[in-house]
């Protein structure tokens, strides 16, 4: 923990705290993240005509940081952190399991508020997913922009 004193003021925002609401939400939202982070990542799991997510190489940013990513995204709607691994292979396994849960709990009765509480944490990281950057790829200078963006914040 650091000080605050004159000349070390703390250099956070408002919306970078994680406030109670946001813990609460955090936590509807953390079970379903890592377990689908799990299907996703694992290359012996077929997922129709999705393929395996490769595995990236040693330099590469490591692949969970895009289910990290993804909660930032969920609670925060925007993303901070640098750097993302979020591949091309990985963001259709993601959309798509969130899709296919999102409907299997929708079709569960309607009564059941754990279906409910399922069905709005997909929705809510499905409306997150895009805001979710790759930082493995070359990108456009938006999103090289937007990389410089978030290697300052994750600096501090």
């Amino acid at each position: 923990s650091t000080l605050a004193t004159p000349w070390n003021q703390p250099e956070f925002e408002a919306h970078d705290v994680l406030w109670a609401a946001e813990a609460k939400e955090s936590f509807g939202l953390l079970p379903a993240i890592a377990g689908i982070s799990a299907l996703v990542m694992d290359a012996s799991l077929p997922m129709g005509v999705f393929g395996a997510v490769e595995s990236p190489g040693p330099e590469a940013p490591p692949l969970g940081s895009g289910a990290l990513a993804l909660l930032q995204a969920a609670l925060h709607n925007d993303v901070k952190m640098w750097p993302i691994a979020m591949p091309d292979a990985a963001r259709v396994r993601w959309e798509y399991t969130l899709r296919s849960m999102r409907y299997l709990s929708g079709s569960v009765d309607e009564d059941d508020e754990r279906s409910a509480t399922v069905e709005a944490a997909m929705s809510q990281c499905l409306k997150a997913l895009p805001r979710v950057p790759n930082d493995g790829g070359h990108g456009s200078c938006r999103a090289f922009g937007d990389r410089l963006k978030r290697m300052a914040f994750s600096a501090l």
